[in-house]
């Protein structure tokens, strides 16, 4: 019942229920998403929430003062947060801050045998836009910044698989993979239905192919996996 699932819903081009022939606790609903109309779909709610002032802008680093007399509270802070400071230099003040890290605090991505610090890639359209790219940077700083006032921080490897240009496929040698006949809303608040009383995407939907490795294939994963392990060890 939340945004995630409304943009979800809003933005998906392929809907599917893995495992449906199997038991329900196996059971798990897959959606293909439009980048780019799931980003106008989460905006259009948050721009649109009453009372809601929205800064666009990467977060660098967070305003922090030590408390009176170096003294720590009854809970044991010894720092007070005061805002947060853009990558513009901007700084906004705030009693408390939310932050959510996802995959930028000390991140590092990995392409091939190579390797730098980022939080993500930045899109095709936003290079091709001249959008500033400062939010898709990793956030160094910031994480310099916790872990200077006692957080443990880690890292999780996503394993995110790589984006294929579809322009760049034959698709005459793959397995069409079509989606429900009967789509599944990600969102309990879904109303918008067909003729036949069942909940209608709203984005056209597309199939998904699928393709199989073979002994070449698994030699160039194979000797990429070699390459990369000598990188990073």
């Amino acid at each position: 019942g939340g945004w995630g699932g409304g943009a979800a819903d809003a933005a998906g081009i392929q809907f599917r229920i893995l495992n449906a022939s199997k038991g329900p606790a196996v059971r798990g609903p897959r959606a293909q998403m439009d980048r780019a109309l799931y980003k106008k779909k989460m905006q259009s709610l948050v721009y649109s929430t009453p009372g809601l002032e929205v800064y666009d802008g990467a977060v660098a680093d967070l305003i922090v003062d030590a408390l009176a007399g170096g003294e720590s509270s009854p809970e044991g802070r010894t720092h007070q947060v005061k805002g947060v400071q853009l990558a513009c230099g901007r700084r906004i003040q705030a009693d408390s801050v939310v932050i959510t890290t996802g995959t930028f605090l000390r991140g590092v991505v990995h392409i091939g045998s190579s390797t730098r610090p980022a939080g993500r890639l930045p899109s095709l359209d936003a290079k091709n836009s001249g959008a500033d790219l400062a939010a898709d940077r990793a956030a160094t700083a910031l994480a310099q910044t916790l872990d200077r006032l006692g957080f443990r921080l880690g890292r999780l490897k996503t394993g995110t698989p790589p984006r294929l240009d579809g322009r760049t496929i034959d698709y005459s040698n793959l397995a069409p993979q079509p989606g429900d006949a009967e789509p599944q809303p990600f969102s309990f608040l879904e109303t918008l239905t067909d003729a036949r009383g069942s909940w209608a995407p709203p984005s056209p939907q597309v199939p998904c192919f699928a393709t199989a490795t073979t002994s070449a294939t698994e030699e160039v994963v194979r000797a990429a996996m070699l390459d990369a392990r000598a990188v990073f060890e």
